[in-house]
């Protein structure tokens, strides 16, 4: 993955800074927080505090909406994945 853009919001890229450590808080434009979770350079989870995706295994991602969390959802958030013939775009649309 090698980025995400929730809508109405700026693009955010996960950079190598962002591989290199085990857990890197970002703090977002709308005042919300992404945690990513790495291990040996790989990107592993990303916790959104409303939704949490998770690496199955190479190519398989989880996609998993939290309930019960009072934290503003956007309307949908799209996520960019490096392929060989460039870049593949996956959209998750959240229900309000």
């Amino acid at each position: 993955m090698y980025g995400f853009i929730i809508v109405g919001q700026e693009e955010y890229r996960i950079t190598k800074e962002i591989m290199s450590k085990e857990v890197t808080v970002v703090e977002l434009s709308d005042g919300s927080k992404a945690t990513f979770h790495c291990r040996n350079r790989i990107l592993v989870k990303i916790d959104f505090g409303f939704m949490t995706i998770s690496k199955i295994q190479r190519g398989k991602y989880k996609v998993q909406l939290n309930k019960n969390i009072d934290i503003r959802q956007p309307i949908a958030i799209s996520f960019g994945f490096s392929v060989p013939d460039g870049i593949s775009t996956v959209v998750v649309t959240l229900k309000q």
